[in-house]
């Protein structure tokens, strides 16, 4: 980061990095928690298809008779749920970047004073983009 930025300045991009981590470690749950809830469900609606193949029992016969298919079905609903938590936990670090990140962009003449170069600024701004995913370059 750049030397010449002010202390607040520092901590705001610090703090603003740090939320951009802790989304993308989020969105990085959702997509893997979205993958197995899937999975479960196709295996069990698999199960559910060989079952009706075979024709010796109706579906609900074979889910009542079968040991496996009813813990199946309660792991695939309880991935499902968990999922929904990881989602929500997801849009809440989403909504604090964006917020802190619209922030940092409406008080961008507060943050960088103009004693700071305007190559300086730029060096961060992009570095911040390269190097985080943080975009402060426009809205």
């Amino acid at each position: 980061m750049n030397k010449q930025m002010s202390p607040f300045a520092r901590r705001l991009l610090t703090e603003l990095i740090s939320r951009k981590q802790e989304e993308k470690k989020q969105e990085k749950r959702v997509i893997f928690c979205g993958w197995v809830s899937t999975a479960a469900w196709i295996i069990l609606v698999g199960i559910f298809f060989l079952a009706a193949n075979q024709g010796e029992y109706t579906v609900i016969e074979y889910m009542i008779n079968s040991s496996y298919v009813l813990p199946l079905f309660v792991i695939a609903g309880g991935l499902t749920f968990y999922l929904t938590i990881v989602k929500k936990r997801y849009d809440e670090a989403e909504k604090d970047y964006k917020s802190l990140r619209n922030e940092i962009i409406e008080r961008y003449d507060e943050l960088w004073p103009t004693t700071v170069e305007a190559n300086r600024r730029y060096e961060t701004l992009e570095w911040l983009e390269r190097v985080h995913g943080v975009n402060l370059f426009h809205q």
